[in-house]
């Protein structure tokens, strides 16, 4: 009995034990919804641009954390749609943890006076933020509930 009783534990044990972190490389927004992670509420964000391609997306199952970095065809005169607004860098929540593959020019070791100007800043309805390449070039979609550093 005592057996039994230390092998559920440990099984326990090891099922709750890490971050459950999961990473998935998309083609496009098709592929996205096609895969079952585009969705409302879904962990990548219906309101991404609808040219969204070479999607690289990276979410932590424990703590609702979500990095995505897409391209896009600029321009788009309303690419975020209306579940987006421009915002200035000094209100950019900036990630506090991040994947090897995360620009370190919007991770929290830098300060909103640093922030590269090459991407329009976007703060959304669901909390995130989207660093929105003016270029054409990767750009950023980041969700950390609850925690980040807002730029000084």
């Amino acid at each position: 009995m005592l057996t039994l009783r230390l092998l559920l534990l440990c099984l326990a044990c090891t099922a709750c034990s890490g971050p459950d972190i999961n990473e998935i490389v998309l083609q496009d927004l098709e592929d996205a919804k096609a895969k079952g992670v585009l969705r409302e509420g879904g962990w990548l964000p219906s309101y991404l641009p609808s040219s969204s391609d070479h999607i690289r997306l990276r979410y932590d199952v424990d703590t609702n954390e979500v990095w995505v970095s897409f391209q896009w065809k600029a321009p788009d005169p309303e690419p975020l749609g209306t579940d987006c607004t421009t915002t200035n860098p000094s209100e950019v929540r900036l990630v506090r943890t991040e994947p090897s593959w995360w620009p370190e020019a919007l991770s929290s070791k830098q300060k909103a006076s640093q922030l590269p100007i090459s991407y329009a800043y976007h703060v959304c309805r669901d909390g995130a933020f989207v660093a929105l390449s003016q270029t054409g070039e990767t750009s950023y979609y980041w969700s950390q509930p609850g925690s980040g550093t807002v730029g000084h």
